[in-house]
C-alpha cells in the first residue's frame, strides 16, 4: 500500500516530467475509479495542460490549466508509468492518458485506487479530499513539540494514532512500524503517556525513516519510469516476524494485532509503558 514516501517519489518525478504537458485524450476503463460520468470526465480533462503537482499525505494532485484538478489515490496499490505506446489490457489498466508529445501515462497494478476530478477550490474545503487530511507528516511537521500538538490528547495507542489520516497524513502500516522501532517505542503505548522526549524521538524517526525510503524509491513501488523501489530491503521490523532484532538487543521481531492491522516490533528494545 503506497504511503507518503512512495507518493513523494512520484511527486518529484511528476513535477519534472508532467508539468507543462497537454493531455490530448484519456481512456477510462474502470468507471468506479472516477467520480463523474466518463463523458464529463473526458470533456474536463482532454485538451488541458498540467500546470503544477502537489502532494499531501498519500494523495497526489495534478492541477490543470482550468478550474479543475486530478486527485490520484492509490488506495491498496497502484502506479503511474510513462510509456511510448497506448497499447494496454483494458481489464488491468484503468486509465491511459495520451499526451500531445506522443507519450502515454498508464495506470498499472491498480488495487481500488482512483483518479478523480474536482473543482480545485473544493479540494481544500473541510469535506474535500485534501481539506479533510491532517498535517502532512513530512512537509508540515517541523518539531517534536508540533507533533505533540497534532497527535497528542488520546488514550489510544501511538501506532494507530500515527495512522489516522485526519490527524496526521501520510503514515500507514509499514512506516509506522519502522518509525516506532527507530524511536524505540512500543506500538500500543497510549499517546497520552508519551513525554516530550518521546515526541522528539518520533519526529526524528519520521525524518530518518522517510528520507531513507524516498532515496530508495519507496517500498516495492513502481515509479513513473518503471523502476521499482527497494526501501523494504532495509526495513528493521516490518514484515520480519521471527528474525533477530537489528537493534542488537538479542530479541526477536514479533507480529502484533492493533486496530485490525498486523504490526511488527521488538518487545525487548521498544519501550512499553
Amino acid at each position: 500500500m503506497p504511503e507518503l514516501p512512495e507518493l513523494e517519489v512520484l511527486r518529484r518525478q511528476a513535477k519534472s516530467e508532467l508539468v507543462g504537458r497537454t493531455i490530448d485524450a484519456v481512456t477510462v476503463n474502470q468507471p468506479k475509479a472516477i467520480n463523474v460520468s466518463r463523458p464529463e470526465y473526458t470533456s474536463r480533462v482532454e485538451g488541458r495542460s498540467i500546470e503544477s503537482v502537489e502532494r499531501k499525505g498519500k494523495y497526489l494532485t495534478l492541477h490543470l490549466d482550468s478550474d479543475d484538478s486530478l486527485v490520484v489515490h492509490f488506495s491498496m496499490g497502484g502506479a503511474l508509468v510513462l510509456r511510448d505506446s497506448a497499447e494496454h489490457d483494458p481489464d488491468h489498466v484503468p486509465f491511459v492518458f495520451a499526451f500531445s508529445d506522443g507519450e502515454f501515462m498508464h495506470a498499472i497494478n491498480w488495487q481500488l485506487g482512483s483518479i478523480r476530478i474536482y473543482n480545485t477550490d473544493y479540494l481544500y474545503q473541510p469535506n474535500g479530499p485534501i481539506g479533510q487530511l491532517g498535517p502532512d507528516a513530512w512537509d508540515d511537521i517541523e518539531s517534536g513539540e508540533q507533533l505533540r500538538e497534532v497527535i497528542g490528547g488520546s488514550r489510544g495507542g501511538i501506532k494507530p494514532r500515527l495512522m489516522k489520516q485526519e490527524i496526521i497524513s501520510g503514515i500507514g502500516n509499514a512506516y509506522s512500524d519502522e518509525i516506532l522501532f527507530e524511536a524505540r517505542l512500543a506500538p500500543k503505548v497510549p499517546t497520552d503517556d508519551l513525554h516530550d522526549e518521546d515526541f522528539d524521538a518520533i519526529y526524528r524517526a519520521i525524518r530518518v525513516v522517510f528520507q531513507a525510503a524516498i532515496e530508495a524509491g519507496g517500498e516495492g513501488f513502481t515509479d513513473l519510469y518503471g523502476n521499482v523501489g527497494t526501501a523494504q530491503e532495509a526495513f528493521a521490523v516490518h514484515g520480519r516476524e521471527g528474525e533477530q532484532c537489528p537493534g542488537g538487543c538479542g530479541g526477536q521481531v514479533e507480529a502484533i494485532k492493533i486496530s485490525g492491522r498486523t504490526g511488527y516490533w521488538c518487545p525487548r528494545c521498544q519501550e512499553s509503558r
